[in-house]
């Protein structure tokens, strides 16, 4: 079995030292190679099982990949064949191609050890799953690298495949809380925002309010200083003394119904002062305006001083 793979060792081997220096040194004896690599693989199936991925095809790949990361030559590239992590390389290797099992037994050989390193980590148990999924569903997808079919071919099996599957699933668990923190960030800017606008907004509310409440008064008063001096004692015992018409009345020594003609009368000329202003008001259809109106009439009437003049009529 291991024939083919062996003079694949050698021919590799051979194009590799060409290649780097004039005088390379002589190939290593290629027995040495097919033990190495037979040692690999078999320890693979051992520990993994078989998954019925050709050793020649498994040969291929540890030469390619030592040959990646290895400077050395002669016996010292043996040497690193040698340290290759031959088990966990087999397993990525028939992962790599396309051996459905062999994704089965990474999740069940590497699943419990990947879940408790990520709860160290602070992970929850439903959060520390989606990153362990998430890392072997983005391995299994297609690789832009020559040589490989998947991106789980990344692997070089100088390393540990736990080091391996660790570090890509700690690289997600930051970036899943870096996005955590943006978030944040992003919601704690657009609720300061939002509060600068509603502080703003109150601010301008409170300054309309302001300048609503003078215009209010201040074409109250006009409304006012066109009443008689009766007519305005009226409007001042109704609404500010919160008098009844009949004290209103029994008060100026008249009756009721005369009472209640000058109180229209005082409503006329008040009402005409404040109609263009109350008509914007209305327009606007504003609660919170119409509040501002009521509570500035209200405040305008509690200033007003009895007249001392004459009694009108």
């Amino acid at each position: 079995m291991l024939e083919r793979a062996a003079r694949t060792v050698s021919s590799a081997r051979a194009r590799l030292l060409s290649c780097r220096v004039m005088d390379a040194r002589p190939t290593a004896d290629c027995s040495d190679a097919r033990a190495i690599l037979e040692g690999h693989y078999t320890r693979g199936q051992n520990e993994y099982g078989d998954f019925a991925y050709a050793c020649e095809a498994f040969a291929t790949r540890a030469i390619r990949s030592t040959e990646r990361w290895s400077d050395s030559r002669g016996t010292r590239w043996l040497e690193d064949l040698r340290s290759l992590h031959g088990a966990d390389f087999y397993l990525s290797s028939a992962c790599d191609a396309g051996r459905d099992l062999a994704w089965a037994r990474v999740r069940k050989a590497f699943l419990s050890r990947l879940l408790a390193l990520l709860a160290r980590r602070g992970a929850g148990r439903d959060d520390a799953l989606e990153h362990v999924d998430e890392t072997l569903a983005d391995l299994s997808l297609p690789s832009r690298r020559p040589g490989d079919a998947r991106r789980i071919g990344a692997y070089s099996g100088r390393g540990s495949l736990l080091s391996f599957l660790a570090t890509l699933a700690l690289r997600r668990r930051a970036d899943a809380l870096d996005r955590r923190r943006r978030a944040t960030a992003r919601e704690t800017i657009r609720a300061r925002r939002d509060r600068a606008l509603q502080h703003g907004e109150q601010v301008l509310e409170e300054a309309l309010g302001r300048e609503l409440a003078a215009e209010t008064c201040a074409a109250l008063r006009r409304g006012l200083e066109a009443c008689t001096p009766r007519e305005h004692l009226v409007l001042v015992l109704k609404h500010r003394d919160g008098c009844s018409q009949r004290d209103i009345a029994l008060a100026l020594g008249i009756g009721a119904p005369r009472v209640s003609r000058l109180c229209e009368a005082a409503y006329r000329k008040v009402g005409a002062a404040l109609h263009d202003h109350l008509a914007s008001i209305r327009t606007a259809q504003s609660t919170a305006a119409w509040d501002v109106v009521c509570e500035s009439v209200r405040r305008e009437l509690m200033r007003q001083i009895v007249p001392t003049g004459g009694s009108g009529s």
